[in-house]
């Protein structure tokens, strides 16, 4: 019997290896890529906090009327939208002055000027700063316990926090007139807003506030830019200044311990191993601590960060399996090794750009793997629930980073090169010649590598020395081990030469060697 179903994704429209989802062809060139969590939240972290301390109302009322007195003493030409905290950065002098004056005789004022002091003490040279009289005062741990409590609820797009800072926004924007509908239906989409904003306070509990907050969620991306040139160089620094502020906020946490085992088994063999990995995990943290990171392009420091601990990890299972020292398996491990090494040179030639591309290329490739699960669902049902569960599971970790809608699929390589073009675009195609191709035919299981290491010659000279199949035990060999390390050593220093951090942590590639006697053996003839 046929199969008759549509292939997966042929809603797309695919550009040579590329599939562009219904949504982002439609946009064609009017889409322009942003990030909610990085470039919208913090614009409307104003309003959040407005409506967290003063309540849905008088934060509503307040915010449009500061809103309307900046429009209103604004010379600027044209007028921003004043539901932004950098459009706040036009007004002159004189202007402040006047909007102050105009606003401080409100009775929300003193209200809103209390509410307001932890963002005056998280930026006091932010747009809005004016604002503040001597009255408003906070300090460091409530600034902090307000932006913690704010900030993760204003990352979800989806959160009530955040439709209620669009709806509020979009609103200042529509008495403004900078937000404009055209065309015969102009006065009733208009209409259509007010009506959605009378009922997004339930939101998200009523299917009227649910369709509003999609509604407004579509009007996030007129919060970005200031004019047809996109956003300007005020924006941008202050933009700078924010993530530099919020990042200063404390250490990283993590909900498991990123420290190292301290107890060492009795055994020497075990013990040699045992002090790799730690002393491997102490490299990889101590690099990761050094380096200080920007939150405003994060991307970067995820990714390469992942990268060096997908290296660590690799290394420290290869140590903690001596079964696997020999040509059969080790190979599988230094040629991922080899793989993490050349993506990571490659990245660091273009750090934010690539890492971005890096990732945009892993949520192509699972947007394909769910499309694909839910096509076998559809075909086959989930007797024992299992394929539900790995769908959903997916689903909400492509939906916590990027709608689903926007994403591509690349059927391509993800950088558009070869790997051996990555590799001699950064610098290292020595190690791509000596170590990536060779120890590919071990995980391809290519005949170079089967011919030799599973096949033996008939010793019968009448059978034309045709090769036995064989599958024998090799004893285990450090030689392997010590690739390994040295392959760990190799992306170790090129982070440092990269980042220009220096650590003081003793090498666990040199600590392996002096635990092996202190001379390296030699390595096999793949090895560059």
């Amino acid at each position: 019997m046929s199969d008759n179903r549509k292939p997966v994704l042929a809603d797309h429209k695919r550009r040579n290896k590329v599939l562009t989802p219904p949504l982002l062809a439609a946009m064609g060139d009017l889409h322009m890529p942003y990030s909610w969590s990085k470039e919208i939240a913090p614009q409307l972290l104003w309003i959040a906090i407005l409506q967290d301390v003063m309540g849905l109302a008088d934060g509503v009322n307040f915010a449009i009327e500061l809103a309307l007195a900046a429009d209103k003493n604004c010379s600027h030409c044209p007028k921003p939208q004043f539901a932004k905290i950098t459009s706040f950065d036009v007004l002159g002098v004189d202007e402040k002055a006047a909007t102050l004056t105009t606003i401080s005789s409100t009775p929300l004022y003193a209200k809103a000027n209390a509410a307001l002091a932890c963002l005056f003490e998280l930026l006091p040279d932010s747009p809005m700063s004016f604002l503040q009289s001597d009255a408003a005062s906070d300090s460091g741990n409530a600034t902090q316990a307000k932006i913690y409590e704010l900030l993760p609820k204003l990352y979800d797009r989806h959160s009530r926090e955040s439709v209620l800072c669009i709806a509020t926004g979009a609103m200042i924007s529509l008495q403004q007139g900078k937000l404009r509908f055209a065309g015969p239906q102009g006065e009733e989409l208009a209409t259509k807003l007010s009506d959605d904003f009378s009922v997004i306070e339930q939101y998200p509990d009523t299917d009227a506030s649910r369709a509003a907050g999609a509604s407004f969620r579509a009007l996030a991306p007129m919060f970005l830019f200031s004019g047809l040139d996109g956003p300007d160089q005020r924006t941008i620094d202050w933009l700078d200044q924010f993530w530099r502020q919020v990042g200063a906020f404390g250490e990283c946490n993590t909900p498991i311990e990123l420290g190292v085992a301290q107890e060492e088994p009795p055994d020497e063999p075990e013990r040699i191993i045992a002090r790799f990995r730690n002393s491997a995990r102490t490299e990889l943290y101590a690099r990761l601590n050094a380096l200080e990171f920007d939150l405003k392009e994060i991307e970067q420091h995820e990714v390469v960060g992942a990268l060096l601990a997908r290296q660590v990890t690799l290394a420290i299972d290869l140590a903690a399996s001596p079964a696997v020292w020999t040509p059969h398996s080790a190979p599988l491990f230094l040629r991922a090794m080899a793989d993490v090494y050349i993506v990571l040179a490659w990245i660091f030639g273009s750090r934010q750009e690539r890492a971005k591309k890096f990732i945009e290329d892993g949520l192509g490739n699972i947007k394909l793997e769910i499309a694909h699960r839910k096509a076998e669902l559809e075909k086959n049902g989930d007797p024992d629930g299992q394929l539900a569960e790995i769908i959903e599971y997916w689903d909400s970790w492509l939906a916590s980073q990027k709608m689903a809608e926007l994403v591509e699929v690349n059927l391509g390589n993800w950088s558009g090169l070869t790997t051996r073009a990555m590799a001699q675009e950064a610098g290292c195609l020595d190690f791509y010649n000596y170590v990536y191709q060779p120890f590919s035919n071990a995980v391809h299981s290519s005949w170079p590598h089967v011919s030799d290491k599973n096949a033996l010659y008939c010793l019968n000279p009448a059978h034309r020395w045709h090769r036995i199949a064989i599958s024998e035990d090799l004893h285990p060999d450090p030689h392997w081990l010590v690739l390994g390390a040295k392959y760990l050593e190799k992306a170790f220093k090129l982070y440092d030469e990269k980042t220009g951090i220096t650590i003081g942590c003793q090498s666990a590639y040199e600590g392996l060697l002096e635990a092996l006697e202190g001379s390296q053996p030699q390595e096999p003839e793949e090895d560059a």
